[in-house]
């Protein structure tokens, strides 16, 4: 639809200095599409009032415990008082950032934080029982004394976000975010 590439990038939000990371969406919406709430209302018409209070209450009830285990690690810190459904966390220990990316090779989904470094975790249903709090909390045991024990700098998301808060101009980052974007719209060339 555009005429160069230097016009789609004005289409791009892209921000750097985002607590949560580098955060580069294709529209201002980002992950707030029409297809993700036409998901959610079409879920609160199956489930109704009551099932949804059910689901919203085991989610919070795993927080909770989420935060409690979380705070008997050593060297854990949970961020702020978690109410409902993301629970952020950091150590003082080792590089959190390192954590979390020996918790990705063990199958872990946590989401990266740059201003201030950690990790949070947003629990929906599928995550709402004992068994994940207790998994999690002994990989992230685990995953602390790896890191402790291994000098290795880290090698995936973590090493991303690490260099990013690290540079100092983050225009520079932001425009590696759009060229991030840009291989979405990118088309091989007709073989013929």
């Amino acid at each position: 639809m555009y005429r160069s590439h230097h016009y789609l990038h004005y289409q791009y939000f892209v921000t750097p200095n985002w607590p949560g990371g580098i955060y580069a969406t294709h529209t201002v919406p980002g992950s707030r599409a029409g297809g993700l709430i036409a998901v959610c209302w079409a879920s609160l018409m199956y489930h109704g009032f009551q099932g949804y209070t059910k689901v919203t209450k085991g989610i919070i009830a795993t927080a909770r415990n989420l935060k409690q285990r979380l705070g008997q690690v050593p060297g854990v810190k949970v961020y702020g008082d978690p109410l409902t459904s993301i629970v952020a966390f950091h150590t003082t220990e080792v590089d959190i950032l390192k954590v979390g990316d020996v918790l990705s090779t063990k199958g872990w989904h946590l989401t990266f934080l740059q201003y201030p470094p950690g990790l949070h975790v947003c629990l929906t249903s599928l995550q709402a029982t004992d068994d994940f709090v207790d998994g999690l909390v002994c990989d992230l045991k685990e995953a602390m004394m790896e890191v402790g024990t291994n000098s290795a700098t880290s090698e995936g998301i973590g090493k991303v976000y690490g260099t990013a808060a690290s540079i100092p101009d983050k225009t520079m980052v932001g425009e590696a975010a759009k060229v991030f974007l840009q291989c979405y719209y990118d088309t091989l060339p007709d073989p013929a």
